[in-house]
């Protein structure tokens, strides 16, 4: 089974000098992680200070993209 946050711990160690969200979006990419799974971890495992509050939900959007994958040609926007 995948583990967001064994793959989030993996990437913190390999990655000291990232903050917990560039780790987080390491730890999603390519991995098709669910929604919900991408909330929860993301609230348990982000350092508040990364992030502003009010941009949360655009963060977790774009990190269910991450996660999935972006088709070819598409623009993010």
């Amino acid at each position: 089974m995948r583990s967001l946050e064994r793959r989030f711990r993996e990437a913190s160690k390999r990655n000291v000098d990232l903050s917990s969200f560039m780790c987080f979006v390491e730890a999603v990419h390519g991995q098709k992680f669910g929604k919900k799974a991408i909330q929860i971890w993301f609230r348990k495992l982000i350092d508040p200070v990364d992030y502003c509050e009010q941009d949360r939900r655009r963060l977790l959007k774009h990190m269910c993209k991450i996660s999935n994958g972006i088709e070819e040609g598409m623009i993010l926007g």
